[in-house]
């Protein structure tokens, strides 16, 4: 599907480039008809390109890579008690920034890079689908599921980076990358 869709662009703009050709050399109704055939080439690459935007999710995130910046293994946070109750909060782990949400004793972490377009997901909206809690970037609205960053509602196409998360002796939250 994606070689399609890269041959359909690539054929559109080797029509529309002999169209300027054509009329450059007086041939008009040859260089109109070579722009339309560019235009109903480049509109079946834009339909490929949709489909494989928001159907197939194939598009581009821009969520943090976690694997470099989260090395594997439990890391310590912060106390339970530092983080409100039902509300979204952000916490560092090294260089990587982190959305938090405590709920009771149950505690999910997002990555806080919105994967659609990078938005601050601390500052985004609690909803909730199918019973299940989510967090909504404030920029463009993407919810995504706190128990494994699955796209709920686009524009985002790519999943958000999850962390697993237990509660070790004293109160405090541990981490780790979700697998």
């Amino acid at each position: 599907m994606g070689l399609a869709h890269g041959a359909a662009n690539a054929s559109a703009w080797a029509l529309f480039a002999g169209s300027l050709v054509a009329r450059a050399a007086g041939r008009e109704l040859s260089g109109r008809a070579l722009a339309l055939g560019g235009l109903a080439t480049l509109t079946v690459g834009a339909y490929l390109g949709r489909h494989l935007a928001f159907p197939l999710g194939a598009g581009a995130s821009h969520a943090e890579s976690v694997s470099h910046l989260a090395p594997l293994g439990w890391h310590d946070l912060c106390r339970i008690y530092d983080l409100p109750d039902g509300r979204v909060t952000r916490r560092q782990l090294g260089y990587l920034s982190l959305a938090l949400v405590r709920q009771g004793s149950d505690v999910m972490v997002l990555a806080d890079r919105c994967a659609h377009l990078g938005g601050p997901l601390h500052q985004g909206t609690l909803t909730e689908a199918d019973g299940e809690p989510c967090l909504s970037c404030p920029w463009h609205g993407s919810t995504y599921r706190l128990s494994d960053g699955a796209v709920i509602h686009g524009p985002a196409t790519a999943r958000q980076p999850a962390f697993e998360t237990r509660i070790a002796d004293g109160g405090i939250i541990q981490v780790r990358p979700a697998g």
